[in-house]
C-alpha cells in the first residue's frame, strides 16, 4: 500500500522533501562560504605581499632576494603536494570523519596561493608602476562577471560534455601550434594559443559548477563539510587561474611595456 495517497501521506511527503530542499540549500551555501573565505584570505595575503617586498628592498637587498626565493620555491612545494591531498581526501570522504585537516590544507593553499600572486603583483608594480593598480582592478572585475556567467551556464545547463570535447580538441591542436611556434615564433599563433587556454579555463569552469550543483542537490555518503570543502577548492582553483590569464591578457594589451 502507497503510504502518499492519502492526505496526511501527501503532507509527509511535502514536509519530507522541504527538508531535503533546505539540507539542499544549506550545502550550497556553505561551498561559497568557503570559497568567498579562501578567496579573502588570498586576497589580504596578495596585497600585502607587495608591501612585505618593498620593504625588505628598502632595507637589505640580501632579504629581498631572501624573501623571494623563499616565497617562490615554498610555494612551490606547498601547493601541489596539497592539491593531491584534497583530492585524495575527497575521494575518500567516510561518514564521521573530521574535515578539520583538509581545513587546514584549504587555509595553507590559499594562503601560498596569495603569496604566489602577491609576488606577481609585485612584479608588475615595478614595471608598471601607477598603471598597475588599475590593470589588477580590471582584471579582478573582468574575472569576477566573467566568474558569475560561468557559474550561472553551469548551473542552468543540463550536459557540457559536447562543449568539453570541443575545448579538449583546441587545446590538443594548440599544443600542436606551440611546438610550432618554437620555429615560426609568429605572434599571432602565440595569441590563438593564449586565447584557446582562455576558453578552455572558461569550459572547464562552467563545467565544474555543473558538477557542484549537481552534488549540491543530492545526499552525500561521507561528511558533507568535506564534500563542499573540495567543491569550494575546485572553483577557488579557477577563479585564480581565471584572473592570471586575464591579468596577463590585459598587461599585453594595456600594459606601459607594451609602448
Amino acid at each position: 500500500m502507497n503510504i502518499y495517497n492519502n492526505g496526511n501521506g501527501n503532507i509527509a511527503q511535502y514536509r519530507q522533501e522541504g527538508k531535503q530542499q533546505i539540507v539542499n540549500e544549506v550545502k550550497k551555501s556553505t561551498i561559497y562560504i568557503y570559497f568567498a573565505i579562501a578567496l579573502a584570505l588570498t586576497g589580504l595575503v596578495a596585497f600585502s605581499t607587495p608591501y612585505a617586498y618593498e620593504y625588505a628592498l628598502n632595507n637589505s637587498e640580501r632579504l629581498f632576494n631572501f624573501l623571494i626565493t623563499t616565497a617562490s620555491v615554498s610555494s612551490i612545494v606547498v601547493l601541489l603536494p596539497i592539491s593531491i591531498y584534497m583530492a585524495i581526501s575527497s575521494s575518500r570522504n567516510r561518514e564521521g570523519k573530521s574535515p578539520v585537516l583538509m581545513g587546514v590544507m584549504f587555509t595553507l593553499y590559499a594562503l601560498f596561493m596569495g603569496l604566489i600572486i602577491g609576488t606577481i603583483l609585485f612584479a608588475i608594480l615595478k614595471t608598471e608602476g601607477s598603471n598597475a593598480i588599475r590593470l589588477v582592478s580590471y582584471a579582478f572585475l573582468i574575472t569576477a562577471g566573467v566568474f558569475l556567467i560561468c557559474g550561472i551556464i553551469g548551473s542552468l545547463a543540463k550536459d557540457l560534455s559536447p562543449a568539453l570535447s570541443i575545448v579538449g580538441s583546441l587545446i590538443i591542436g594548440s599544443l600542436v601550434l606551440a611546438l610550432l611556434n618554437i620555429f615560426l615564433k609568429s605572434n599571432v599563433i602565440s595569441w590563438i594559443i593564449s586565447f584557446a587556454f582562455l576558453l578552455f579555463i572558461l569550459v572547464i569552469t562552467a563545467y565544474d559548477f555543473h558538477i557542484i550543483n549537481k552534488i549540491a542537490g543530492r545526499s552525500t555518503f561521507g561528511n558533507p563539510n568535506i564534500t563542499a570543502m573540495y567543491c569550494a577548492f575546485t572553483i577557488y582553483t579557477d577563479f585564480v587561474i581565471l584572473f592570471i590569464r586575464i591579468l596577463y591578457i590585459l598587461l599585453i594589451f594595456f600594459g606601459n611595456s607594451k609602448k
